[in-house]
């Protein structure tokens, strides 16, 4: 189980929020010194007493993994984060952050990230803040040494959110891949359970990440007027996954194919994005028939596809040689998958 929540901060939380804040190695890649536990009793006290700060808790799997919390500062509206070390290279902090950010409207949001602290980055930019132009003051980290941070700031209209929208849901826009999505493929087609699940596709480097959109979801809008679409949240930016029709030689239907960023699963998002693109190759493409393929051990996969409708009909080969057989599914009902088309 990997179940990241997050609640409202309590009393009882407290005593190991100041225990994480201890750690000399998060100290360091945060840029800020430890608090003695007076100093930290008063700083808590006063943001537990303040109404305009937003305060959570994160749990995984039901531990007290870290906090989050929004405040403003000189006028503009901050978020920051601390998860304990024990906690750290799960993707937690990313699901929180991703998570939270529905509880923060305000917009434009900036944090300040340490500039070696390249992790922290990272998971900003996954939940779509972008470098700022505007300059950060150096810290302090608690030795005398000045640290130099960068301002990210989350906008208040992600410029990718306007490249080529397809449909949106509820919390989802798909949007069509462009070549500027690189990085994003890059890490999503090497992920374990898309090289487990799907198979190695030979995308090692951003070049080949290029040429893989280029000659496939790319490719295919020109010929079919269809592809996998990039899946965005709307709070955020930065695409999650995806999720689209393809038209594959070995089948004689169009099938369906979705996968995600590990820190973006279990949230419902694949399905919600799934039932929309159901609703879309219905409505908008006019396909009566639409199958799937997963592999006999996904199991995951196979929950969600009965989810949006289809039924497993058999087992088939990709290809006359192939050594394994994989599932086929198909539509049985013609369900809404709650779709808005977009220009």
């Amino acid at each position: 189980m990997n179940d990241v929540r997050l609640r409202d901060v309590i009393e009882a939380d407290l005593p190991i929020l100041f225990e994480q804040q201890l750690d000399p190695e998060a100290n360091r890649m945060a840029a800020f010194p430890a608090r003695d536990r007076e100093t930290f009793t008063a700083h808590w006290t006063k943001i537990l007493g303040d109404a305009t700060v937003t305060r959570k808790t994160i749990l995984f799997n039901g531990q007290v993994a870290g906090n989050i919390v929004s405040f403003e500062q000189s006028g503009k509206p901050l978020v920051g984060y601390w998860i304990g070390k024990n906690y750290w290279g799960r993707g937690i902090a990313t699901r929180a952050l991703s998570e939270f950010l529905g509880h923060v409207p305000a917009r434009p949001l900036y944090a300040h990230v340490a500039k070696h602290n390249v992790g922290s980055i990272r998971v900003l930019e996954k939940c779509g803040f972008k470098p700022s132009d505007q300059n950060a003051k150096p810290s302090h980290a608690g030795d005398g040494d000045e640290v130099e941070e960068v301002v990210m700031e989350l906008a208040l209209e992600p410029t990718r959110r306007k490249l080529n929208p397809v449909f949106e849901t509820d919390r989802l826009i798909l949007r069509r891949l462009s070549t500027d999505d690189a990085e994003f493929i890059l890490e999503l087609v090497n992920d374990p359970a898309w090289l487990r699940f799907i198979g190695d596709r030979g995308v090692k480097t951003l070049d080949d990440a290029r040429d893989y959109i280029r000659k496939g979801p790319i490719e295919s809008y020109a010929r079919r007027g269809f592809g996998l679409y990039a899946v965005e949240r709307k709070e955020g930016g930065s695409p999650i996954g995806i999720c689209g029709l393809v038209k594959r030689d070995f089948l004689e239907d169009v099938d369906i194919g979705f996968a995600l960023l590990p820190e973006f699963r279990g949230k419902g998002y694949a399905h919600e994005a799934a039932r929309a693109t159901m609703s879309y190759a219905r409505e908008v493409v006019g396909l009566d028939r639409i199958v799937a393929i997963t592999s006999p051990d996904n199991d995951a996969s196979a929950r969600l596809l009965e989810k949006i409708g289809l039924r497993f009909e058999r087992m088939i080969r990709i290809s006359p040689d192939s050594p394994e057989e994989v599932r086929l599914y198909a539509s049985a009902d013609r369900s809404s998958g709650n779709l808005r088309a977009l220009d």
